[in-house]
């Protein structure tokens, strides 16, 4: 960063507490305040990560090989420092720099004539997320619980209700230029749009619940076609038509 931009990273800010979003950046510890959420600070010293968590079948507070898929399997040899075949948060987490500076709802920092806000949305995907708004650029950066115009890999146990609140506090904010976490760019419409795919997608497992069918018949048969375009659709539409069951029957 000096020797190309001629100056220091001054702040880091996580967006939430997942690996993807949080290893590495001990990189700039000698110059730069690690700025997140109260919760972020809270997750990265208690426990498994959510996203791992989820996959803890056994419920014994680690994820072994067994369990674990996408990142956490593809990095589980050099993240299991003491190896006896399981991660623990603290394996996981070992390097993460901590946190200096957190906030309740939300902050502003301030760089140069550059300002910068950050805000907490509620429950979605992981319960720490943080938005970063850039009112000069005009974008949002909307972090892992919103997507443009791509389908999410997963709904994280959250329901549509929760996934629409969380969706107003980034629909209230002003700008032009959507940046999710992962996948496209995008604008602001794609907010309304995702939300869209949840309802649609909640309503049409609803009305297939309704006439008995089972879960492996729903994901063979809700298409989804009005989403057909969007990135991912063929890989990704079936799962999130079987969460969308598994929630739904929870309580049955």
């Amino acid at each position: 960063m000096a020797a190309r931009f001629d100056s220091e990273v001054e702040y880091v800010i996580y967006s939430h507490h997942h690996p993807d979003h949080v290893a590495g950046g001990q990189v700039f510890a000698d110059t730069a305040i690690f700025v997140g959420h109260e919760n972020t600070a809270a997750r990265l010293e208690s426990g498994l990560p959510s996203n791992a968590a989820r996959s803890d079948a056994n419920g014994n507070g680690l994820l072994e090989r067994s369990e674990a898929a996408g990142g956490y399997l593809a990095g589980f040899d050099s993240m299991d420092t003491d190896g006896d075949g399981s991660l623990s948060g603290s394996e996981i987490n070992a390097g993460t720099q901590p946190l200096d500076v957190t906030y309740t709802e939300q902050m502003m920092l301030t760089l140069g004539d550059s300002t910068v806000e950050l805000h907490h949305p509620s429950a979605a995907h992981s319960d720490d997320t943080t938005v970063v708004l850039f009112p000069n650029e005009r974008a949002a950066f909307t972090v892992d619980f919103l997507h443009a115009r791509r389908f999410p890999g997963t709904l994280s146990g959250y329901t549509v209700d929760e996934y629409e609140a969380a969706l107003a506090t980034v629909d209230a904010l002003d700008f032009d230029i959507l940046v999710p976490g992962h996948g496209n760019a995008g604008t602001k419409p794609d907010v309304r749009a995702f939300l869209g795919l949840l309802r649609d997608l909640e309503a049409d497992v609803t009305a297939g619940i309704a006439e008995g069918l089972d879960r492996e018949t729903l994901q063979e048969t809700i298409l989804l076609a009005d989403y057909s375009d969007w990135l991912l659709y063929d890989q990704r539409r079936a799962n999130i038509v079987g969460e969308m069951y598994d929630s739904l029957t929870a309580a049955d």
